[in-house]
């Protein structure tokens, strides 16, 4: 076996068969894109909660 016959896991062409065997979706990174989101949101709130207590307008100062 010479080194063009060798795949690697993360190959174009392993993860192209995967793919097509249904084994990889798009559910992961759909998720992991709307959680990163909701965690943007979140931390954000709490940056402003935290950080600018008294303050007329906390979410505004905390985005600055």
């Amino acid at each position: 076996m010479n080194a063009s016959e060798t795949t690697f896991p993360n190959s174009r062409v392993e993860i192209q068969k995967r793919v097509a065997s249904g084994k990889i979706t798009w559910a992961g990174p759909l998720i992991v894109m709307a959680a990163r989101t909701v965690l943007g949101w979140i931390f954000q709130a709490l940056a402003a909660v935290l950080f600018f207590r008294g303050s007329s307008n906390p979410s505004i100062e905390a985005a600055e």
